[in-house]
Formats: structure tokens, C-alpha cells, sequence
């Protein structure tokens, strides 16, 4: 009775509901469905001057929804209307086997069995499905979470190409004894089943792809020899289904360094194609150069390897490592006479990326700063830098690495690997991402796969940049199916600020385009200059599918899309900040200079600060905190010191640091009252 009375007060639970425009704008999201090809309206309600024009034009493309639905974008998203869509968005044949007993008056019946087979939606206890019941957003969330995941996580089983030429040709791997380029001719052993209209391949030891069609053959003298035409296998192929997954063994590798770049550099003394041989590999380990730049490379089993380093004219040392590990790629295509009608290419792989640049000569190299005025320290500064700095931006070839697809024969990976670096001054970066980056088509529709985690390690000092340009070709014969390629990273912009200080401590504040780490060590001991730098750093990840050179990419799947960008990736949380001598402040504290009134002549500021932030003492040694500003009303004697490890370094009432054993320390300089508190880190080396 009570349970009536509140149904008819109308005590229903309450449930949040998600707008089927929502739904299917969120499933487009997730799908990686954004492109359409018509721009008259679908609909002719939702045209161009509609926020959602853009993703219900790219729904239908992709047949989510039809353009003869009937629905309104604000109707409630109830069940049938996700089953429908959802089961839609998977792009497969499909037998529905599930039993329902309340749907035989839904339009939308196999799409629910599809759904319900796939475990994405439940019956009820009583076997029925509910097909007008609201979809509340959490579940909605969750449904598009494993339609997302099953649809970019296909696995396709390997199976043997199945391939129709236009004249019933075969295809074979065959490569000549001998082989004449400019005058087409090959020679093969007297015993030789090739026939003419046979069309045959091979890689030769430069990894270079050959594709010719026979057209003649004379035996004589125990050997055969053949001419040989051109072809495009474009065009004599009728019909291509394929199909598989592969996890790329580097040891069953091709690799190459000689790309056409370094081959105009052959005057110089030492390249790469010298010291890296191209031959079939069970575990590499070699050091070749390019471009002045030395490079280690390690290729063995899932991990390819390549550390990079240098010495620059001015004293930069740069170091520099990319690691590309487990790469798999899961691949369907199918194609008829020229009519591309499904497609898949997806490549997972991790990869990692290290990056040091130091210099420690520049006192050395710009000269003594500490007595330069303020008036003059910047130009004076900038002449030096300009006629002697290591700043560079470089793209440095690794290597190319073509893989067999055993299962196969006829297909490959061809796979290349660079390094770009930007380098102004003192950075320390090291990444670790995981990636996914791929396509699917149907029926002249395209989504794009895109998945991205990394975690980053960083310090900056000076604009820097570190990315990894990784481009995976899927290869039939020497032909180019489809590709995906993916410069992915990490970009670090640092602005320097110069503060100014004149006789009276009054403050110019200046923004100059030398990198911070010069500005900061050349301002080091003089007293009128303080330098503030703001760094900005983000993730970068730029993808380019299928290029003009591809057969996908001719027939239209050609796209490039930004993964990761400036607005979407900081690189590390809190990173992106304004620093003061190292130190990192809501705001700059900057400010003209009042002096106290006493004998020691220690300038005014809002907090404690010191010369040094960090320093290093010998054991046995000691060492001296100097403070360079106090809060106003307060003198030396009114500080404290404290030491964290006082087994390594302790300190004394004045700010003696005294090193006793091997370790760090971090003491805190304090005001006796506790309202002000400053510190600084100290190493104590090992005895040599």
C-alpha cells in the first residue's frame, strides 16, 4: 500500500539522460569518425548553420544512422536507439542468435541480438530487453567505452593473399643470378619453372623491391635467361583480399643506412653506409656517423635501438637515445577493380625517447659577466652568442628496416626510423609513450584509430625539441598498399626575462631571445642582473596516413591529424610554470630594490634568498650560505639553519656548512619567528 501510494506521489528515482544527439556525437568521437565527403544536409533540418551538421553528416557516411531514420537530436537515447546505432558502428556481418521476447514490433530487431550478442547490452531477468527504457548516461559512457575498444582492437586471422590478376598470371618470389637493370634481362638455372606471363619479385641486398612480368625466355649453355617488362601492379591486379596480424621480429630484418641523403654526403670521410651493412640480421650492433653525429644502433628480436651523440663546435654536448619496442600491426584489405570496399591497418608499439644537453664552458666561451653594467650586459651578451652558439635543428636518418611478413611472402613492412632534435641550450627530457595509430574504411567512409599514453621526465633550461619520426609502409611486391606514419615527442619553449637592476634599484624588465641556461650562468655573480625564464612544454604527436605514393592513398584514404598538440598534452603537470633561480613561484617577485638600513647592505625581497640553491662541499671541507635578500625587518641574526642529514654535512648558526661523509642534504635556512623559509640542496662527494 505504501509502495502504491508513493508511485502515485510520483517517488521515482530520478535518472540522468543522455540526448541521442549527444550519443551519436560522442560515438563519433570515440570511433575516430570525424570526415565526411557531402556537404548537402542528410537531413534537412541539420544543415551547415547546425552545431551538429558535422557529426551526423559523418555518422551516416559511416552507416550509423540512415539518412530515411526518423529521430529528433534531442530525443532521449533509449535502447533500441543505441542498440541500433552501436551494432551499426561495427562495420560486420553478423548471424544475431539471441532470443528476445519484447522486440517483435521493434524496427530495429537483429541490430538488439547483435548488441546483446556482443555483451554490450543485458536482457532482464525475464528475458525481455527493454527497448524504449531511457539509457542513462553512465551506462551510455560505458557501452561507448567497450564499442570503442572492440572496434579498434580488431584481430584478423592470418590468412594466404588471395590475389586475381587481370590475365591469370602467377606471382613468384624469384631473383636472378644475374640481373641487368637497363636492358631488363635476368638469368636464371636451365631448370627454371618460370614461364613467360609469370610475374616475378625479390629484394636485392640495397633492400631495393624489383616487380617485372616476363615476356620472353631462351635457354642455352645450362642457363635461362628471360626478359623482363615494367609493370604496375596497380594495374594488373583484379582482386586483392588479405588479411592478418604480425608482431615484427627485427632479428628476421633487412636494414639499411644509406638513403639518398647520405649518399651525397660519400665525399665525406666517414658515413654511415661504410660501417652498416646491408644484410639479413640475427642481433646488430654497430656505430657508424651522420652528419658529425655518432650513432650506436642495437636491433634484436621486438627492440630496435639507436643511441646518438655529439660534441658541438662551442662546447654542447648532446646526447640523444630512441627505442622503438613491440610493434604490431593487424591489417585487412579488399579490393576490386580498383574499388577499395574495406580496409584496416592499425600498429601498435612503444617507443622511448632521451634527450641531454649540457654545457659547461660558458664562462669559459662568453667571458667574464660579473662587472658588465645591466645597461650593457644583454647586448653585450647577445654579440657573443650570436657569433658563437650551438643552437641547431637537425632530422638525422637512422635507418631503414624492411620485414617480412612470413605468412606471406609477397607482403612487407617497410619500415624507417628518424630523430629530430632542436637544440638552444641545457635540456634534460626522457619519454616513454605507448601508441596506436591506424585507419579503417567501408564503403568509402574512413575513421581513424588513435591511441596515446606517455609519462615524461624533464628539465629545462633552454628551448628544446625531441621527437622520433617513425613511418610504417605496408608493401605488396614494390608497391605500397597503405602506410601510417607518426612523428611523435615532445616540444619545450622557454622564455627569458632579464631583470635589470641601476644604481638607485630601479628595474627594467626585458625579454631576450637567448636561451635561459646562457643568460642565467653569465648573470651568475652580477648583482644587477636577474634572470626569470617561463617554460611552456607539451606532448607532440602528428600522424600522416597513407601518402600519394600509397595505393590507398590514390584511392582517396589519404589523411594527416593531429594526436597531440600544445592545447591538448602538457607535458608534465605543473611543468609549465615561471621560475626564479631554478625555483619555481605562482608569479614573478621581481622588484625595484630598497636596501636595509644596516651595515650589511642585504637587499629587500618578499622571501629569503641566496646566491647558490645548490653546492657541493668536500668532506673534511666546509662551505659558506651567503644571503643576497631578506623580508624587510629582518637582519642575519634572525636566522636559523637547519640540516637534513647531518651525518653527511652539518651547519652551523652562521651558515657554515661542514661535509663529513659521502651522501646529500638539504638544509633550510629559516627566520627565527617562522614566518619565512628558504632551502638549498648539498652533495658531498665520494673520496677519490
Amino acid at each position: 500500500m505504501i509502495a502504491s501510494l508513493l508511485g502515485m506521489c510520483g517517488c521515482q528515482k530520478k535518472i540522468d539522460p543522455i540526448t541521442l544527439g549527444e550519443w551519436l556525437k560522442e560515438l563519433d568521437e570515440k570511433a575516430g569518425i570525424f570526415q565526411f565527403s557531402q556537404k548537402e544536409p542528410y537531413f534537412s533540418e541539420i544543415d551547415e548553420t547546425n552545431e551538429a551538421y558535422a557529426y551526423v553528416q559523418a555518422a551516416v557516411e559511416w552507416k550509423i544512422v540512415r539518412p530515411e531514420d526518423d529521430f529528433e537530436l534531442d530525443q532521449d537515447l533509449d535502447r533500441k536507439w543505441a542498440a541500433y546505432t552501436l551494432s551499426n558502428l561495427t562495420n560486420e556481418a553478423f548471424e544475431a542468435k539471441a532470443e528476445i521476447k519484447d522486440i517483435a514490433s521493434s524496427p530495429f530487431q537483429e541490430e538488439i541480438r547483435h548488441t546483446v550478442d556482443l555483451g554490450w547490452m543485458e536482457l532482464k531477468a525475464d528475458g525481455r530487453f527493454g527497448p524504449d527504457q531511457i539509457v542513462e548516461r553512465e551506462e551510455a559512457e560505458k557501452m561507448l567505452e567497450q564499442a570503442a575498444a572492440y572496434i579498434n582492437h580488431r584481430t584478423f586471422d592470418t590468412a594466404e593473399p588471395k590475389i586475381e590478376t587481370k590475365n591469370g598470371s602467377r606471382f613468384l618470389e624469384a631473383e636472378p643470378s644475374v640481373f641487368n637493370e637497363a636492358a631488363l634481362q635476368g638469368i636464371y638455372g636451365k631448370d627454371t619453372a618460370l614461364q613467360i606471363g609469370d610475374i616475378v619479385h625479390w629484394t636485392d641486398r640495397k633492400g631495393r623491391e624489383f616487380c617485372y612480368q616476363i615476356i620472353d625466355r631462351n635457354e642455352e649453355n645450362d642457363q635461362c635467361t628471360v626478359a623482363f617488362k615494367n609493370i604496375d601492379i596497380e594495374d594488373e591486379i583484379d582482386s586483392l583480399q588479405l588479411s592478418g596480424n604480425e608482431d615484427l621480429d627485427f632479428s628476421q630484418a633487412d636494414i639499411f643506412q644509406g638513403s639518398n641523403e647520405i649518399q651525397e654526403q660519400a665525399s665525406h670521410r666517414d658515413t654511415a653506409e661504410e660501417h652498416l651493412q646491408n644484410a639479413a640480421i640475427r642481433s646488430l650492433q654497430k656505430t657508424f656517423s651522420f652528419h658529425d653525429f655518432n650513432i650506436e644502433l642495437t636491433a634484436s628480436g621486438s627492440s630496435l635501438a639507436a643511441k646518438v651523440y655529439r660534441s658541438m663546435p662551442y662546447g654542447t654536448e648532446i646526447a640523444a637515445q630512441v627505442i622503438l619496442n613491440h610493434v604490431h600491426i593487424d591489417y585487412a584489405w579488399n579490393s576490386a577493380q580498383k574499388d577499395l570496399r574495406n580496409a584496416y591497418f592499425r600498429i601498435d608499439f612503444q617507443s622511448e625517447e632521451d634527450l641531454q644537453i649540457e654545457n659547461e664552458q660558458v664562462k669559459k666561451l662568453y667571458g667574464d659577466f660579473s662587472k658588465v653594467s645591466s645597461d650593457h650586459f644583454l647586448s653585450s651578451l647577445k654579440d657573443l652568442y650570436q657569433a658563437k652558439n650551438d643552437a641547431a635543428e637537425t632530422s638525422i636518418e637512422i635507418c631503414r628496416i624492411v620485414l617480412p611478413i612470413p605468412s606471406a611472402p609477397v607482403l612487407h613492412i617497410d619500415l624507417s626510423l628518424e630523430l629530430r632534435l632542436g637544440i638552444t641550450g641545457k635540456a634534460q627530457l626522457s619519454l616513454i609513450q605507448k601508441n596506436a595509430v591506424g585507419f579503417e574504411t567501408k564503403d568509402g567512409a574512413m575513421r581513424f584509430i588513435k591511441e596515446n599514453t606517455g609519462k615524461a621526465d624533464a628539465s629545462i633550461k633552454a628551448s628544446a625539441k625531441l621527437l622520433s619520426g617513425i613511418n610504417f609502409d605496408f608493401c605488396l611486391l614494390n608497391g605500397t598498399l597503405m602506410d601510417a606514419g607518426i612523428e611523435a615527442g615532445a616540444q619545450a619553449n622557454v622564455k627569458t626575462t632579464a631583470h635589470l637592476y641601476d644604481e638607485e634599484g630601479n628595474m627594467n624588465d626585458v625579454q631576450t631571445d637567448l636561451p635561459g641556461d646562457i643568460a642565467e650562468q653569465a648573470a651568475d655573480e652580477n648583482e644587477n642582473v636577474l634572470i626569470c625564464t617561463d617554460i611552456t612544454a607539451h606532448w607532440v604527436a602528428d600522424v600522416n596516413l597513407n601518402s600519394s605514393s600509397t595505393l590507398a592513398g590514390r584511392f582517396g584514404f589519404g589523411r594527416e591529424y593531429e594526436l597531440l598538440n600544445e592545447d591538448s598534452a602538457p607535458l608534465i603537470p605543473g611543468l609549465n610554470a615561471h621560475f626564479e633561480n631554478g625555483q619555481k613561484v605562482d608569479a614573478c617577485t621581481r622588484k625595484n630594490r630598497k636596501h636595509l638600513p644596516t651595515a650589511e647592505g642585504i637587499a629587500v625581497a618578499k622571501h629569503i634568498c641566496l646566491k647558490a640553491y645548490s653546492f657541493t662541499v668536500h668532506q673534511g671541507s666546509t662551505y659558506q650560505i651567503e644571503i643576497t635578500a631578506l623580508p624587510e625587518g629582518y637582519e642575519k641574526t634572525d636566522l636559523v639553519y637547519e640540516s637534513s642529514h647531518p651525518d653527511a654535512a652539518t651547519v652551523d648558526a652562521n651558515g657554515t656548512v661542514c661535509g663529513h661523509s659521502a651522501g646529500s642534504t638539504v638544509i633550510a635556512v629559516k627566520t627565527s619567528d617562522g614566518k619565512h623559509q628558504i632551502h638549498c640542496n648539498g652533495m658531498v662527494p665520494t673520496v677519490q
